[in-house]
């Protein structure tokens, strides 16, 4: 477990309160068993024996860290008595300090997008380690125990919302209410995308458990993008002509941000400059709580799908303030990403490994044709053997199987979890609906992206 410090409690707002009191329970025990998060840890331990005589020197515990290693966590364990009895401990790696416990501070955790308050977020790198025993005050013999507990990278699936707002924009949270609130719904990854502002951008990684990307919303006449991943993507977000907007757009894409087309269906702030001749990488078909701009997105999407476009989907709750139907994480995407690292979950993101829910705690799902998951393109076979799962389903959802040709096949759910495989014919690609009939318009509670097919198109 990552080590943590207690602090003094944020101070919410009445209106941060409300949002806390209309969030889900989002427990899904069989999401929980299914998440795929590496719990085998390797551990080392050592004790010395520090004694009177060593006070004011610094004594080194070295220890070795192999490749793979996603966190780190120190503990120093010894019967601290202030002021008789005090050790500081602090911690080195191959390339130097990456942060020391002050008094009554005897742990940390550090990874590449998490580090305990005082201590560097960077990469684990392998090599020579060490924690450095400062020892403040020493009055008889002591022993004192080193504990590193190295946690390996594993692929998992986690939970991300990639369009939200604080008031660096036009929101009503501060960047920790917006942070503690995602926390809350049960939130892994989150973007804060205000609009043409890049001030949400400065932040420490301290946020524990919760990776925190840059982003920004980049708002004009002509339609809305998310530029995530890089914390100043474009010099100035002024487009007044078409071609403007489509060098801004190719700025941000060389700069390493993750272009995303925003609630592109959307009548005012719908996508006006087309898609064939501009770099983007995914395209938002589900925004906010569902409504008849998001059957927009989703046909437009569609449509590209069956013109050969292979184009990942995302959503994005696009939360501002408290509002009874927009929470954060609403909708949620589910990425598949093979480390906890930003780098990763952009690379996830535009390989479409990628479904969306209407809520944290719906799903899981699975959507698979022959070994090929969602976004990558089954090798060309004899046959094509599709296999999905899906679970937290209510009796009587629909599960909709569709491809370039539109639907193909309906299922009626009977039990929370429904598991079909079967074969297919050669097509250019499959994907998931979920809709609930109880909602609205029949709205839908799940979309996967596609599984694509080698040699269909």
């Amino acid at each position: 477990m990552p080590y943590t410090d207690s602090a003094a409690g944020i101070g919410y707002s009445k209106a941060v309160a409300k949002e806390k009191s209309l969030l889900p329970p989002v427990l899904n025990c069989v999401w929980a068993a299914r998440k795929g998060r590496s719990k085998v840890t390797k551990e080392f331990r050592k004790t010395v024996r520090l004694l009177p005589q060593q006070k004011g020197t610094y004594v080194d515990v070295p220890f070795e860290v192999e490749p793979g290693v996603r966190s780190l966590t120190m503990r120093v364990e010894y019967p601290m008595v202030f002021p008789k009895c005090v050790v500081q401990p602090a911690l080195y790696g191959p390339n130097g300090l990456r942060g020391c416990c002050a008094v009554q501070k005897t742990g940390c955790t550090v990874s590449a997008e998490f580090a305990s308050p005082g201590f560097q977020a960077a990469p684990i790198e392998p090599g020579r380690w060490r924690v450095a025993l400062s020892v403040a005050a020493m009055q008889e013999e002591t022993e004192v125990s080193v504990c590193i507990a190295m946690e390996p990278e594993a692929p998992a699936w986690y939970k991300a919302d990639l369009h939200l707002h604080s008031c660096h924009s036009d929101g009503g949270y501060t960047a920790q209410e917006t942070v503690e609130l995602c926390r809350d719904a049960g939130l892994d990854i989150i973007a804060l995308t205000d609009h043409n502002s890049v001030t949400q951008n400065v932040f420490c990684k301290t946020e524990e458990g919760l990776l925190r990307m840059p982003g920004y919303e980049w708002t004009t006449r002509l339609g809305h993008a998310n530029f995530i991943g890089v914390e100043k993507p474009v010099r100035d977000f002024a487009s007044p002509t078409v071609e403007d907007a489509k060098r801004i757009l190719r700025e941000a894409h060389d700069n390493g941000a993750l272009v995303v087309l925003n609630h592109p269906g959307d009548r005012l702030g719908g996508w006006k400059v087309g898609t064939d001749d501009i770099p983007f990488d995914a395209y938002e078909i589900w925004n906010g709580p569902w409504r008849d701009t998001n059957d927009q997105s989703l046909a437009l999407w569609q449509e590209m799908l069956a013109q050969g476009r292979r184009i990942p989907a995302v959503g994005g709750s696009d939360t501002h303030r408290v509002i009874a139907a927009t929470k954060h994480g609403h909708p949620c995407n589910h990425l598949y990403v093979q480390r906890f690292a930003m780098d990763a979950v952009l690379e996830a993101i535009r390989a479409g490994h990628c479904y969306l829910t209407r809520t944290p705690g719906d799903g899981p799902v699975e959507l698979r044709i022959n070994e090929a998951m969602m976004g990558d393109t089954a090798a060309e076979a004899p046959r094509y053997e599709l296999h999905f799962e899906a679970c937290g389903l209510s009796c009587g959802d629909e599960i909709l199987l569709i491809s370039e040709q539109g639907l193909v096949r309906k299922w009626t759910a009977s039990v929370s979890c429904e598991r079909r495989t079967l074969e297919v014919p050669p097509a250019f690609f499959y994907r998931l609906e979920v809709r609930r009939p109880s909602l609205r318009g029949g709205q839908p509670i799940v979309i996967t992206n596609p599984v694509y097919l080698a040699g269909s198109r």
